[in-house]
């Protein structure tokens, strides 16, 4: 909702060296947020996989693909700031559409035995701020579990996000607040 993304981003203040990436900006309410809190829709970036879904926000003026964010590709010489709710999918259908890439990914950070989509997101998210090497940023909205599961596959992975990222924020969203949601949701605020 809407009032959720501004209780969640509301407060980013515009920074020149930066640039806004929504990797699944669905129905566009954090990109409307980043352009409500005076984020210019020059620097928001943005990619949405369902068609129907990137249609819908065409009447919003940022630069936006119609693309699998994991095929996405992203140079800059900005820090970036990567906001969002990415999907919540277990297993996730990244296995099966891109199953090198997330094997890839899996492998550099050590990530073992976790089938859920949002922990690829991440991954692919710090991927990219790596590679880009100027700094970056993560606000998502994510399932709880990946925060509070003590397999030690999910300890494993907690331990590279304390390990690469200087958290900022980790709270819980209101029951609720997802209609077709059955699962608990945290907001993450980081820093790598």
């Amino acid at each position: 909702p809407l009032q959720l993304t501004q209780t969640l981003i509301g407060d980013i203040q515009y920074d020149e060296n930066s640039i806004y990436v929504e990797p699944s900006f669905g129905t566009g309410n954090f990109v409307k947020t980043l352009i409500n809190s005076g984020i210019p829709a020059t620097s928001i970036v943005g990619c949405e996989l369902d068609e129907k879904l990137y249609e819908s926000c065409g009447d919003l003026e940022f630069k936006k693909e119609n693309i699998n964010f994991y095929d996405w590709k992203f140079k800059t010489d900005k820090k970036i700031i990567f906001v969002g709710n990415p999907p919540f999918r277990t297993p996730a259908y990244s296995l099966r559409s891109h199953p090198e890439l997330v094997k890839k990914l899996c492998k550099k950070y050590g990530v073992k035995g976790i089938r859920e989509e949002a922990v690829f997101f991440i991954l692919r998210c710090l991927e990219i701020i790596e590679e880009n090497g100027n700094g970056g940023e993560i606000r998502f909205i994510l399932p709880r579990t990946i925060f509070t599961n003590n397999s030690k596959f999910f300890v494993g992975f907690q331990n590279l996000i304390y390990e690469k990222f200087n958290i900022e924020i980790v709270d819980d969203i209101p029951d609720g607040v997802f209609d077709s949601a059955d699962r608990k949701s945290t907001r993450l605020n980081s820093s790598h």
